[in-house]
């Protein structure tokens, strides 16, 4: 199926609709990135270096190091 779209310029582009399986997923790639990161024992390392942080906050170190990997596994410029 094609549609055509108008941006905020106001120029016309096609957009291509696929149907396809229900196993794919966009975010495929950086779950794999995230399995990685357990896997090899990066969060165990980090969470064990930099200590624990306050139970209220309700998330460890690893996790802020994983989410800006995942920014820039994604092709994120900023964060």
């Amino acid at each position: 199926m094609l549609a055509n779209k108008q941006n905020r310029n106001n120029k016309f582009f096609t957009v291509k609709v696929q149907k396809i399986s229900s196993d794919v997923s966009p975010f495929s790639g950086i779950s794999f990135v995230n399995n990685e990161f357990n896997t090899v024992g990066m969060s165990q390392l980090i969470d064990n270096e930099l200590g624990a942080r306050v139970k209220i906050v309700g998330f460890s170190y690893s996790d802020i190091i994983r989410n800006f990997t995942n920014v820039f596994f994604s092709g994120g410029s900023c964060a």
